[in-house]
């Protein structure tokens, strides 16, 4: 599949759900979202920079950095 025409939904998702982290429960629906991706995503060399990048940049320890974390990540 081509990552021009599914990254765009991808990234909306990814930023919502960012947004959206205010509590462990919804924490864990990012943290979950973001390692499907990493395991799923249909293109081989985005799915390797979603792999490096949350080797490199761990999730955050406050909930109001998320956002920021998804934001630079894009």
């Amino acid at each position: 599949m081509d990552p021009s025409v599914i990254g765009p939904d991808i990234w909306k998702e990814i930023h919502k759900l960012a947004i959206d982290v205010v509590d462990k429960k919804s924490e864990e629906n990012f943290i979950k979202y973001i390692e499907d991706i990493s395991n799923n995503f249909p293109c081989d060399v985005c799915r390797k920079h979603i792999n490096t990048y949350i080797k490199s940049h761990p999730f955050p320890c406050e909930y109001t950095k998320y956002f920021k974390w998804s934001w630079i990540f894009h």
